[in-house]
């Protein structure tokens, strides 16, 4: 059986692997919002890369900056588009977000 790093070194006292020991509770809130605000950020940042027809059509569909979100039915009359249409190019825009969240960059 082939060993690694971490099963030598990551285990505590009592021989327990440290992922086992690690409970929900001891992670601190103050980090998880400061992680938050950098995939905010982050986000952001991806959303000026995109076309500028897409960053509309995402801003008025998700409300970003607005109060609230649209239906696919209300954001395909808005920008008169077929609901199909409109989901295609939804689809592809979130995809161009996604892939940059995970390009291994901090923002």
């Amino acid at each position: 059986m082939k060993k690694f790093f971490d099963d030598y070194y990551a285990r505590d006292k009592a021989g327990l692997h440290i992922s086992e020991t690690i409970g929900e509770a001891e992670f601190d809130p103050t980090a998880r919002c400061a992680v938050l605000r950098v995939m905010i950020q982050k986000m952001q940042n991806r959303l000026k890369d995109l076309p500028p027809r897409l960053q509309r059509l995402l801003a008025y569909r998700y409300g970003f900056g607005m109060a609230e979100c649209k239906s696919i039915n209300e954001a395909a009359t808005f920008f008169h588009l077929t609901e199909n249409y409109l989901k295609a190019i939804e689809k592809k825009a979130l995809a161009e977000l996604r892939d940059g969240m995970n390009d291994g960059k901090i923002i």
